[in-house]
């Protein structure tokens, strides 16, 4: 199931997505070929500081994590980075970074990897920005496209992290997905999003 954000024609170029997005996947597998920095990084998790809640961002476990990440990165930013100078959208995405950490921090007492907390947080402020757009889904085999509300579309994932809290495989220690940096992104993204629209500069 592939989804395209496809009714949003952006204000300017979002160069600064596109800069995310490659230093993302040059970071990644540069980590991947210094594997001895990389485990270093992991075991530093749970380190307090400024250098990890920002470098583990663009840090991810393997390549299936990194192209998930970046595809929703590309589906979502785009539109928001087409409408925010390039500085605001960097301190807006790492802000959600850092917070998605932070709430993991809390809750897990420890730090994840990878930009799905940023990327939740982006989905967050999108559902502010553009809660009318529908999005189109593919679903294999068929060779269509249907349409589908962002609202739903967003809404639905973040129900299911919402849901995976409470799962069995969560209490046990074998959840490997960070729900609670992916809550903490979305809460993050959504809440920049409001203050925004109520303060009239959306």
């Amino acid at each position: 199931m592939l989804v395209f954000n496809t009714e949003i024609d952006n204000y300017r170029f979002p160069l600064a997505n596109w800069l995310v997005f490659f230093v993302t996947i040059a970071i990644s597998f540069w980590a991947w070929n210094q594997p001895e920095v990389f485990w270093e990084n992991l075991q530093r998790q749970t380190l307090w500081g400024p250098y990890y809640l920002v470098i583990s961002t663009f840090l991810h476990a393997d390549l299936a994590h990194l192209f998930w990440n970046m595809y929703f990165l590309l589906v979502f930013g785009n539109s928001i980075a087409g409408g925010l100078s390039p500085l605001h959208y960097l301190l807006l995405y790492l802000s959600c970074a850092i917070f998605a950490d932070v709430i993991s921090n809390i809750f897990l007492a420890e730090f994840g990897i990878g930009a799905s907390g940023a990327v939740y947080g982006i989905m967050g402020f999108f559902l502010v920005a553009f809660w009318k757009v529908n999005l189109k889904l593919w679903i294999p085999p068929f060779p269509v496209l249907f349409p589908i509300p962002g609202i739903v579309f967003i809404l639905f994932y973040v129900g299911i992290d919402v849901f995976s809290l409470w799962s069995p495989s969560l209490e046990e220690g074998e959840q490997k997905i960070n729900h609670w940096a992916h809550l903490g992104g979305f809460l993050f993204g959504f809440s920049s999003g409001m203050c925004l629209k109520i303060k009239g500069r959306m």
